[in-house]
């Protein structure tokens, strides 16, 4: 039973992630509505936060499903080697490092620390500050650039039982 369940959680994580990603988004819309009760005016603003925030965190995941339903990746441990040039797992880097690159340069120079700041209860803590998001999200990102960096420069397994789910 348990190798059954690993398998399946190998294969097909990337769903789990899509479904946490819609309660986190309606977690958001949930702590969202006490502030546009008392300020109707943020409606909108909310609304952008949530609909970016879903699209931004299930662009990897798709990508992810994409490769392992259509491109043949066996699981989701593929995906943390990147250096056997599998296209799709290439292909979900890529996706990956742009969505946070969109995301960076949002929260960086677009005015996104500041709509965050402007939009409480979107972000636990309700930073008041966006120069602590956007040291925050440089802090974020400099520990993704260094696991990234591993991850493409660590040579896969041996085929462990992981890589090949019987």
């Amino acid at each position: 039973m348990d190798a059954i369940f690993f398998n399946l959680a190998s294969r097909y994580f990337w769903i789990v992630c899509l479904v946490v990603n819609l309660i986190n988004a309606v977690i958001f819309k949930v702590r969202s509505q006490s502030h546009i009760r008392q300020d109707p005016s943020l409606a909108s603003g909310y609304t952008t936060l949530i609909q970016g925030f879903l699209i931004c965190s299930s662009l990897p995941w798709l990508a992810m499903g994409f490769g392992i339903m259509v491109g043949n990746v066996p699981t989701i441990w593929y995906f943390l080697y990147p250096g056997t040039g599998n296209p799709y797992v290439v292909a979900w880097w890529v996706v990956y490092w742009l969505t946070i690159s969109f995301v960076s340069q949002w929260i960086v120079l677009r005015g996104g620390a500041e709509m965050m700041v402007k939009y409480p209860g979107f972000l636990r803590g309700n930073s008041k500050n966006p120069r602590t998001i956007k040291l925050t999200w440089l802090l974020m990102l400099a520990g993704t650039a260094a696991f990234t960096i591993i991850m493409f420069n660590q040579a896969p397994p041996a085929e462990p039982s992981y890589f090949n789910p019987s």
